[in-house]
C-alpha cells in the first residue's frame, strides 16, 4: 500500500465523525428553530390574553363588577401569570 492510500485510510473514520457531527450540528440548528418558533407562539398568545384582561377591566371600570366577574379576571391574570413564567423573560440590556 503506498503511502497516500495508507494516508486517505487513516483519514476515513475522521471523514465520518465530521459527516456525523454535521449532522447533529444541523440538528441542533432545527432544535434551536423549533423552540424560538415555539416562544414566539406562546408570547403572542400571552400578550393576546392581556389585551383580553386589559379590555374586561376597561368594560367592568365604569361599572361595578359583580364579585363573579373579579374573581374570574384574577384567575385569568393567575393562569396568564403561570404561562409566563414558563419561558423564562430574557435578562434586560445593560
Amino acid at each position: 500500500m503506498s503511502r497516500p492510500s495508507k494516508l486517505l485510510d487513516l483519514l476515513n473514520p475522521f471523514r465520518s465523525i465530521n459527516r456525523k457531527l454535521d449532522t447533529v450540528m444541523a440538528t441542533q440548528t432545527e432544535i434551536a428553530a423549533a423552540i424560538r418558533e415555539s416562544s414566539a407562539q406562546t408570547r403572542k398568545a400571552i400578550d393576546e390574553v392581556l389585551k383580553k384582561i386589559a379590555m374586561l377591566e376597561e368594560a367592568v371600570r365604569d361599572n361595578p363588577p359583580s364579585q363573579d366577574i373579579i374573581d374570574a379576571v384574577a384567575d385569568l391574570k393567575v393562569a396568564s401569570q403561570a404561562a409566563d413564567d414558563i419561558v423564562p423573560d430574557p435578562p434586560p440590556m445593560p
